[in-house]
């Protein structure tokens, strides 16, 4: 083995040559260098079997280390952009910490195990904040807790920067089912203390299957709170109907529930009411059907049908008479009292039903009825009514107690304040016995929302 002495380089570099076993050490550099075999060549490569030291520090790459510490700390590098790569797995025992503003990047997949050995039935993951305000737990079961104490905390925001229509942020409940109608698919639960500190639902919202058969798939969706008594209980139910893009929805729960709507209700269909039905604004509605009472606390605003009884006795020519809208005797004046009415709205006739008794002498032709109405500041006569609109149907001999069903068109035949009347007309005359009997009915509709007059005043013309 060769004697060891000590020699050192100048500046940067190497010794010239070094005899086997002398060393050399670059004050500069810091290096060490030592001599090897007969050629006297410089090495600086140096293995030692094991270094102990009270601070250890890389400043350069290393290429290969095997290391085996009982305890102590280990610094890698002096800067913040120092790089450090390992080849393979970096088991911890203890925490795993990194600088502020730093972050962890991959150039493929991250996967975490959250008790990959199967050994912790309470394994989760944590995020913290501050060193013991918990931010997020995400446990072994897959339940995802937030945590927050601050103003509107915590919180999720979906933000999708995309122009594009057909890109944007969802949330997906999703389940794997088989013919699973009526199973749950995704349930949203509002909980809060009460006031003996009980974890209590408050509010909850459920979506369900109903229907699972293929090409005939139908759902449903809830939405329940607490009623008095911590029960959740419907509130609101939407659900497949049973044709297609038919939709039926159940709203409250309870003969005494309350429904409110603030502003306009618009309704295509019928109302069926089992209780009170109640407006303090206006209503406007085709069909109502109610088992209860309907209350309407303000104006009743619509379109109202009145049965006008006209039935009378006699009438042996081909004149025009004029049904007794006011009392039971028929007339060929339009203007007279007991031939017409004023209207207090506008509105339209809707039908005129006839049934005639003792037709045998008569022969067959047609029988009409007109619509007739007089404006304001008109003198009344005859001439001074004017035939909205005419209907006419065959009669004969043989149709005794026969009813004849005539339906107008129009869908107003008078305004606010005008005269009606509503003339009827034979084709032919004849000459029936004594006490025949015409019963006849017309049905009289007002249009409420358009009522002409609604204060005290003189009017001198439709309004």
């Amino acid at each position: 083995m060769g004697v060891i002495q000590l020699k050192h380089g100048s500046q940067s570099a190497a010794p010239s040559s070094l005899l086997n076993g002398e060393f050399a050490i670059n004050v500069d550099s810091n290096q060490l260098w030592y001599g090897s075999g007969s050629n006297n060549t410089p090495i600086s490569d140096i293995r030692l079997n094991s270094i102990t030291a009270e601070k250890y520090i890389i400043s350069s790459s290393v290429t290969h280390m095997t290391t085996s510490f009982s305890s102590g700390s280990t610094e890698f590098g002096n800067s913040a952009d120092d790089t450090h790569t390992f080849t393979g797995s970096i088991t911890a025992s203890g925490d795993v910490e990194i600088g502020e503003g730093a972050s962890i990047t991959s150039k493929g997949d991250i996967t975490l195990h959250l008790d990959k050995d199967n050994n912790d039935a309470g394994g989760g993951m944590f995020f913290i904040r501050d060193g013991s305000n918990q931010l997020l737990q995400l446990d072994q079961y897959g339940t995802l807790s937030l945590s927050g104490s601050f103003f509107n905390s915590p919180s999720v925001i979906l933000h999708n920067t995309s122009d594009n229509d057909s890109i944007y942020p969802k949330i997906d409940f999703k389940r794997s089912i088989e013919n699973g109608a009526g199973v749950t698919i995704g349930q949203i639960d509002f909980e809060a203390d009460d006031s003996a500190g009980n974890l209590t639902d408050y509010a909850r919202i459920i979506g369900t299957t109903k229907v699972t058969t293929n090409g005939q798939e139908g759902g449903l969706i809830k939405l329940q709170v607490a009623s008095h008594d911590a029960e959740l209980v419907d509130g609101l139910i939407i659900e497949d109907g049973s044709a297609e893009d038919e939709i039926d929805v159940t709203i409250a729960s309870g003969a005494n529930s309350l429904t409110t709507v603030a502003g306009n209700l618009t309704v295509n269909g019928a109302i069926e009411a089992s209780g009170h039905l109640s407006s303090s604004e206006n209503a406007i509605v085709t069909n109502v059907s109610a088992s209860g009472d309907i209350y309407f606390t303000g104006d009743l605003v619509g379109k109202q049908r009145e049965v006008y009884q006209c039935s009378f006795e006699g009438l042996r020519t081909t004149s025009k008479n004029y049904l007794p809208l006011a009392t039971t005797d028929e007339s060929t004046a339009p203007y007279l009292e007991e031939n017409c009415i004023m209207v207090p709205t506008d509105g339209k006739v809707v039908s005129v039903t006839v049934r005639p008794t003792i037709l045998n002498s008569f022969t067959s032709g047609d029988l009409t009825i007109t619509v007739e109405t007089q404006p304001l500041n008109v003198v009344s006569s005859t001439t001074a009514f004017t035939v909205e609109e005419t209907k006419a149907i065959t009669m004969g001999s043989s149709d005794t107690n026969h009813a004849f069903h005539l339906v107008f068109d129009n869908d107003k035949h008078f305004e606010t304040g005008e005269l009606l009347a509503i003339g009827i007309k034979y084709a032919s005359a004849y000459s029936p016995p004594a006490s025949q009997y015409w019963y006849v009915t017309a049905v009289i509709e007002y249009d409420w929302r358009n009522q002409g007059f609604t204060a005290t005043g003189e009017y001198d013309a439709a309004v």
